[in-house]
């Protein structure tokens, strides 16, 4: 494959790299409203001698290359038999990533118990996940989240508490990253750069830049629906004068009214700018510079730099950007990457402690994660 890529079934120990035709790996999810969904890695090998025999249900599989690699866990087989000699024959192996396997993860009736986001649901589920896979938290969380009786899925109630926490989710290797909102401004500052032109030292060349700018990301009236309290609404005044009012429910796990209203507050004064940007970013033969930062963004470090040019100017505008989405396609020409960002402004403190129109609670240390 190119690029050095290797594939391993790690339950039988198995590199079968020269099987592989092609590959594709998805992860992440495409802007900070939407929810993280199961990624995956799909894969086509040749199957004219029955090599799919050698994969079973929730076989390990690890994707390598230059340092980064990721396990996935087989869900599906589609064989495409071919007819006389059969040397045409093929098989697409379906994989789950770690948060495919959180979504069939179920529990019933399981008393949680009241704790920081991101440390309730490692101290809760952690053990429930696959040998040698685990949460791993940068800050347990600076929200509470309510201690209830959950029945569902560990992927359900993970989104639950990180609407509740806006933080960030990151799968490495074989284990899923939570980093509290507090500990977004850790990721700073920005050591990669995504340019237009070509690559140099920590400076990565892209092929095309999508800028999207208003739609579902605008928001400037959010209502927060705690399970303990009546609804919390908050509404960013000034840019309702501008431009009328741009609404979001959203349901969350706060432990009470105060909390739910900090939430609302946070989203209806960071999603106010209907200047703001999201980016879809595309790279085609890809080169060392930007699998360095795929190892990096894969073992959470996912703040990028982006340089892009509007139509009619003559110099670059820079903008800080958070990963949200990652899609590779794997062929024996190249690798070639698709991902999606968000402004980092939706996860800073030192922007959000500064509007007028917050609620917060009279803690100045941007740090300190309180609403």
């Amino acid at each position: 494959m190119a690029h050095a890529w290797t594939f391993t079934n790690e339950t039988t120990t198995v590199d079968f790299t020269d099987e592989v035709q092609s590959a594709n790996i998805v992860k992440g999810r495409a802007t900070q409203d939407d929810q993280y969904s199961p990624g995956g890695l799909t894969f086509t090998i040749r199957n004219q001698t029955d090599q799919a025999a050698g994969f079973t249900l929730n076989d390990q599989i690890k994707a390598d290359t230059d340092g980064f690699y990721q396990i996935f866990w087989v869900k599906e087989i589609l064989f495409n038999d071919q007819p006389g000699t059969g040397l045409a024959s093929t098989a697409t192996i379906i994989c789950n990533d770690l948060l495919g396997l959180m979504g069939r993860i179920n529990v019933i009736n399981d008393s949680l118990t009241q704790r920081e986001t991101l440390d309730q649901i490692y101290q809760e589920f952690n053990s429930l996940l696959p040998t040698g896979s685990d949460f791993s938290l940068t800050g347990d969380g600076d929200s509470i989240a309510i201690g209830d009786t959950y029945t569902g899925s560990i992927l359900n109630r993970l989104n639950e508490n990180l609407v509740t926490e806006q933080g960030w989710l990151g799968l490495f290797a074989q284990d899923c990253g939570l980093i509290s909102r507090s500990n977004m401004q850790d990721l700073l500052p920005a050591t990669i750069t995504f340019r237009r032109g070509t690559s140099s030292g920590y400076n990565v060349g892209y092929s095309n830049i999508e800028r999207i700018q208003l739609g579902t990301n605008f928001v400037n009236k959010s209502t927060v629906i705690p399970p303990v309290a009546a609804a919390q609404t908050a509404t960013d005044s000034a840019s309702v004068a501008l431009y009328g009012v741009y609404g979001q429910t959203l349901a969350s796990v706060d432990y009470d009214a105060t909390q739910a209203l900090g939430l609302a507050s946070w989203i209806s004064s960071t999603r106010s700018d209907p200047t703001t940007l999201n980016f879809v970013i595309t790279f085609d033969s890809l080169t060392d510079n930007l699998f360095r930062f795929m190892e990096a963004i894969f073992y959470q470090l996912p703040v990028i730099n982006l340089e892009y040019r509007i139509p009619g100017d003559v110099t670059d505008t820079t903008t800080l950007q958070i990963v949200q989405g990652l899609q590779m396609q794997i062929t024996n020409v190249g690798t070639f990457f698709t991902m999606t960002t968000s402004p980092f402004s939706y996860y800073d403190f030192t922007v959000i402690y500064n509007s007028p129109n917050f609620v917060y609670d009279g803690n100045t240390n941007y740090n300190g994660g309180n609403w």
